[in-house]
């Protein structure tokens, strides 16, 4: 995809790993993608895929072995000062010095990024994210929850209009994931922002994201909103439930047309898988109204993205 408007391009990068016995392991085999301005991007894929590679290279540990990335329009390597003082990361997997007190590690990065007014930058940081009370706390004493905050203050200290995400909220509680999620879209929403999110958190990326790409045995596989890639899975649940166990039986013996199956029958609950289109369930009922089955309760699971990642990472499993 090409766009004049991407903050971030990514094209046909390559990367490879001296693997056992001399045989070479191509952990990215021609990525490309372009991220828009103001854009919360999602990059999935199953351990293996090449994800970490991939945020390695774009912050600076890795080199790519061949392809390009732009960054507002600059050539990454030619201009990696000036870029990386546009950037910053948040990683699940940061190790800060662990005798500093939260306050002492921000203070030294803010000298890093350069940030003016200092002090006050980082008591609006900790207090955005609720550890106001830990600020003259040594870093080997917090939780791996409290780190992970940290991490994030430190990640927008320079205000930056890249901001790299990698399983940012993988060590949080339920809570303070969504109170994360809530401060970073509003962070979004208030100024020029663009973001690059990794996680396992499915239902998380399906929140947060605009576009997804799935990340595939070091290929690109597909980049589209959450709302197309759910359509990659072509059936949902319906889950009846009926007054008695006769009707939830004369139920599950109905001869469904092609597409529609029971695949549980328990007590008075019968389970059908159904097509995820437009007019499935509609079907369904207009089949029971005229079989005179009727029932007291419905629930319908539809596809949800996880199903899409597990969908891939089969797929990944099968051609390795």
């Amino acid at each position: 995809m090409q766009n004049d408007s991407a903050v971030l391009r990514v094209k046909n990068l390559k990367k490879s790993y001296a693997g056992k016995r001399g045989i070479t392991y191509e952990a990215l085999r021609g990525v490309s993608f372009d991220i828009r301005e103001g854009e919360i991007f999602g990059l999935l894929g199953p351990n293996g895929a090449g994800k970490s590679t991939t945020i390695n290279i774009l912050v600076g540990l890795l080199s790519e072995d061949s392809g390009s990335i732009e960054v507002f329009g600059k050539n990454f390597v030619e201009h990696h000062l000036w870029i990386r003082n546009q950037m910053n990361i948040a990683t699940a997997y940061a190790q800060l010095p662990i005798r500093l007190s939260v306050a002492e590690n921000l203070r030294v990065f803010s000298y890093f990024y350069r940030v003016h007014e200092r002090e006050k930058r980082i008591n609006d940081l900790i207090e955005l994210f609720g550890i106001t009370h830990l600020r003259n706390t040594q870093i080997g004493q917090l939780s791996a929850g409290q780190k992970t905050l940290v991490n994030i203050c430190k990640s927008l200290l320079n205000e930056p209009r890249l901001l790299l995400l990698d399983e940012p909220t993988s060590s949080l509680d339920p809570e303070n994931a969504a109170h994360v999620r809530t401060v970073l879209q509003k962070i979004q929403q208030e100024r020029p922002m663009t973001i690059l999110w990794t996680s396992h958190d499915m239902p998380e990326i399906e929140e947060v994201c605009d576009r997804i790409a799935f990340l595939l045995n070091g290929k690109i596989e597909v980049v589209d909103t959450p709302d197309h890639l759910l359509q990659l899975v072509t059936t949902q649940q319906m889950t009846l439930v009926f007054s008695s166990i006769a009707l939830a039986e004369a139920a599950s013996r109905i001869a469904w047309p092609k597409g529609i199956a029971c695949v549980k029958h328990e007590h008075r609950t019968v389970t059908l898988v159904v097509p995820h289109k437009e007019g499935a369930v509609r079907q369904v009922l207009r089949i029971l109204h005229e079989k005179k089955i009727d029932f007291l309760d419905m629930h319908i699971i539809r596809p949800a993205l996880e199903e899409v990642f597990l969908t891939m990472a089969e797929r990944q499993k099968r051609t390795v």
